[in-house]
């Protein structure tokens, strides 16, 4: 019974919002991934964690645009289809390094639609 409680516990405390992976915590931790080689990339447990989280903040960040898009909100951003869309990772780093400290200190999610919202702005 501990265990179960314990590992509930242990995942309500990676699932709650308050530990969302900030830009700036996301990008020191993709940085040092760059001067990897790509097969070292294959076989590294960090990068398929940055990916895990990437892949994360996409689908939340598509899922929060066809809310606002459904509730009649201004939408940040006008992706194609899913699976259409494509994102540079040499851009999307590029995108938070340029950010300033305070944006920096929020999460990757933020990030993530102010870069998809520069790439794929909406045309009236």
């Amino acid at each position: 019974m501990k265990l179960r409680i314990a590992a509930g516990a242990l995942l309500l405390a990676i699932a709650a919002p308050g530990s969302a992976m900030t830009a700036g915590e996301f990008l020191s931790r993709a940085e040092p991934l760059l001067k990897k080689s790509k097969v070292s990339l294959v076989f590294s447990g960090e990068a398929r964690a940055l990916l895990r989280e990437f892949g994360a903040a996409a689908d939340r960040t598509r899922t929060r645009l066809d809310a606002d898009r459904a509730a009649g909100r201004p939408v940040a951003a006008c992706l194609p289809p899913k699976g259409q869309a494509k994102v540079d990772a040499t851009e999307l780093l590029a995108h938070i390094r340029a950010l300033p400290p305070a944006e920096k200190a929020k999460s990757f999610d933020q990030a993530f639609t102010g870069y998809v919202a520069h790439k794929y702005p909406c045309r009236a």
